[in-house]
């Protein structure tokens, strides 16, 4: 079974919805971690709301959000 691994982190649930929708769009599966911490100030102090992926999806992932233009966190 493949982990999870961040792709970006964001500060506010509501910025994850477009490259959420990106990535769904070309059929990969995406997970948001810590979106109950949706508040700014919540999300900032526990190291923000974090857009995850399949392992085995990541590359690809990547490539379709900085083609978008989008920074991957490293």
């Amino acid at each position: 079974m493949d982990n999870l691994v961040t792709l970006l982190t964001l500060n506010n649930i509501s910025d994850t919805y477009i490259p959420q929708s990106i990535l769904e769009s070309f059929e990969i599966p995406v997970a948001i971690k810590d979106e109950i911490m949706g508040g700014q100030f919540f999300a900032f102090a526990l190291g923000g709301i974090k857009l995850q992926v399949l392992e085995c999806d990541y590359e690809r992932a990547k490539r379709v959000l900085e083609e978008a233009g989008y920074t991957i966190d490293n």
